[in-house]
């Protein structure tokens, strides 16, 4: 059989469909991985984990490269993994993503700064501390903004708790 399939015995088969359903992907098993958009290939490669039946899924930059349709997926799949059970931990330097998508955030500089809910967690100290700057985060009806400093002289913002 061509495609994501080649190779595989009957249980690692019935492993990677369930894995593929799993991610929305179920579709393109006859694909070949330098065919698949980037969205479709970073949820190929979460499917590969998941068939190997990881527990802990480390993403470095998962968003890399991908537009803004495709990082809306990965980061509502990572969410739902996320609820299923799944431990779920991302590198990823877009403060507004880990507000709206992420239930708790470790900022660092070479050591950690902080540890807790995002909110807690990116107050402009510590993000002065992380970046060297200020950085406000404001929050609007349609999510959370990261601005630089040049945005608002003068003005501090605090992030206000999310909604329940």
């Amino acid at each position: 059989k061509n495609g994501l399939f080649r190779r595989l015995g009957r249980a690692d088969r019935q492993k990677a469909e369930e894995a593929l359903s799993r991610v929305g992907l179920s579709h393109l098993t006859d694909r070949r991985i330098r065919e698949l958009s980037g969205g479709e290939r970073q949820r190929m490669l979460i499917a590969r984990a998941l068939a190997q039946e990881a527990r802990i899924l480390l993403l470095d930059e998962p968003l890399a490269g991908l537009d803004a349709p495709a990082q809306e997926e990965i980061l509502n799949l990572l969410r739902d993994l996320s609820h299923q059970g799944l431990s779920v931990l991302v590198s990823i330097h877009e403060l507004d993503l880990v507000v709206n998508y992420f239930d708790r955030a470790l900022l660092l500089r070479n050591r950690p700064i902080a540890l807790g809910k995002p909110q807690e967690v990116l107050t402009p100290e510590n993000l002065r501390a992380a970046y060297g700057k200020a950085l406000h985060l404001i929050r609007t009806s349609e999510g959370t903004l990261a601005l630089g400093e040049a945005c608002c002289p003068g003005e501090r913002r605090e992030l206000s708790p999310r909604a329940p």
